[in-house]
């Protein structure tokens, strides 16, 4: 499934397999800040804060904020799970944790996430990245700061980064290690 957010109402825009409705959300969404989705479903962040999820895998559910801290900055969808950044850094997930990608580590702050399969990843104020679940607690090599970085579905793919000295590195299911071009 592809998703966009489109539009002078910033509503999602989803096209693809509509197997489990994944390609249908939720009526009246608008107002979207960020969006995410693979062949298990999809999770928008809107401009208020609040995250809705739809698809396979995932009930059609929202999370709202309770307070200024609890504001969503970003959302991502991985096989069975969806974790949320809230706007102190923080993370939150739900869903299948049985690689451990629902179980984002304690006392670490985000800027950004990114998950793909069963393995969800969080880049840190410094440009670093920290990643929980298939493969467990990887580490990028320490002090390696990413430009950009995207995780991808199937399980198999993992997460691949563009670090700042031009070096592209993945790791994941099908790694099983780091590489570096």
């Amino acid at each position: 499934i592809t998703c966009a957010i489109a539009g002078p109402t910033r509503a999602p825009r989803c096209w693809g397999s509509n197997a489990d409705l994944r390609s249908t959300p939720p009526s009246g969404l608008a107002g979207l800040v960020d969006l995410d989705a693979n062949e298990a479903g999809v999770c928008a962040v809107t401009d208020s804060g609040d995250v809705r999820c739809w698809g396979k895998n995932q009930p059609t559910h929202t999370i709202r904020p309770l307070g200024e801290s609890d504001l969503v900055r970003d959302a991502c969808i991985g096989q069975e799970h969806m974790c949320v950044l809230f706007v102190n850094g923080t993370v939150q997930c739900r869903g299948g944790n049985g690689q451990g990608q629902a179980t984002p580590p304690m006392n670490d702050a985000f800027e950004s996430l990114e998950s793909g399969g069963y393995v969800t990843c969080g880049v840190r104020a410094n440009r670093t990245v920290r990643c929980w679940g298939n493969p467990t607690g990887t580490l990028w090599p320490i002090d390696t700061q990413v430009l950009r970085m995207t995780c991808s579905s199937p399980p198999s793919i993992g997460c691949c980064a563009v670090f700042i000295n031009g070096t592209i590195g993945c790791l994941g299911s099908f790694f099983r290690s780091f590489s570096v071009s």
